[in-house]
């Protein structure tokens, strides 16, 4: 009898829940409709969970009546993202091992863009709300700018000081050269680190600069503190809003050492954004830490 990999089980069983879900959960959601389309979303999602699962959380599936989107939705965009994509450029025959700056330009501003239009479409035009509520405002815009510029100096050493403090901390659980060969290994894996070889001079430096200083905060800005921080504050409190926006921002960057400066950095958007009640500040805080990032790696900063 042929074994099936980890992986595999869990994603059939994964997709049979889901399945489950939808039945379950269209009867209420989707009453006004004839009940063959539960069904049909119920078996999509049972097959193709990449594809019908996101497209019936932020599509199909009537909005909450208390006009406050919630888990589903960042779910729903978070498979988008997680699977639906990865299974596109596999069969693209985009191999992350071999991917061009060209490549990589390409899936950088799909990704941000994505974020952007999923979190408008699935969210503040489905619930018929104003930007605003995603912290997309130009409100006082310049001094929002400042304080995002004020903020992301600060946040440069208190990075260095806690990237090193997570070392500190594997180390103690796991022993100091566990916590060394781990770091490494994270820094081999990380997909900066692959870009920047990939990259040679400097108008290709610079356009790098640009995605990763101004896509990738934009994207990750709006889905991670307008629609996840968003939308655990509004449902649950402050209190869950940043706990949970924050472990969940550094659980998907997949780092271990690394964890702890990611969160802290996580932490402390959501409550630049939560003291703003705008987004600006937080993106520019999440450029100025990308830039840095670049060009510590590009001349060897010990920051």
């Amino acid at each position: 009898m042929p074994e099936f990999p980890p992986f595999a089980l869990i994603y059939y069983a994964g997709s049979a829940l889901a399945a489950i879900w939808v039945l379950v959960d269209g009867r209420t959601r989707l009453a006004h409709r004839p009940a063959w389309e539960v069904f049909v979303w119920s078996i999509g999602t049972a097959l193709a969970l990449p594809v019908f699962l996101p497209m019936y959380m932020l599509g199909a599936r009537a909005p909450d009546r208390s006009a406050q989107w919630g888990p589903v939705e960042m779910i729903g965009i978070a498979i988008f993202f997680g699977l639906t994509m990865p299974l596109v450029a596999g069969l693209a025959g985009l191999r992350e091992e071999a991917l061009t700056l060209r490549v990589v330009s390409v899936v950088i501003l799909v990704q941000n863009a994505g974020f952007v239009l999923l979190s408008l479409l699935g969210i503040a035009l489905r619930y018929r709300l104003p930007l605003a509520r995603l912290g997309l405002t130009t409100r006082r815009w310049a001094a929002m700018l400042l304080v995002g510029l004020i903020a992301g100096a600060v946040m440069i050493p208190v990075a260095s000081v806690t990237e090193q403090a997570g070392v500190e901390i594997y180390a103690l659980l796991r022993g100091r050269q566990a916590a060394e060969r781990q770091a490494e290994r994270e820094r081999k894996l990380d997909p900066l680190n692959r870009i920047l070889a990939t990259t040679k001079g400097p108008a290709a430096t610079t356009w790098l600069i640009a995605l990763l200083g101004m896509a990738v905060p934009i994207g990750e800005e709006v889905y991670f503190r307008g629609v996840v921080y968003g939308g655990l504050r509004n449902r649950y409190g402050l209190g869950w809003g940043l706990i949970g926006s924050t472990l969940f921002f550094g659980v998907v960057h997949r780092q271990v050492v690394h964890f702890l400066p990611i969160a802290v950095l996580g932490l402390a958007l959501a409550l630049l954004y939560e003291r703003t009640k705008n987004l600006l500040p937080s993106i520019t805080v999440h450029a100025v830490n990308n830039i840095v990032s670049i060009l510590a790696r590009l001349y060897g900063w010990e920051i």
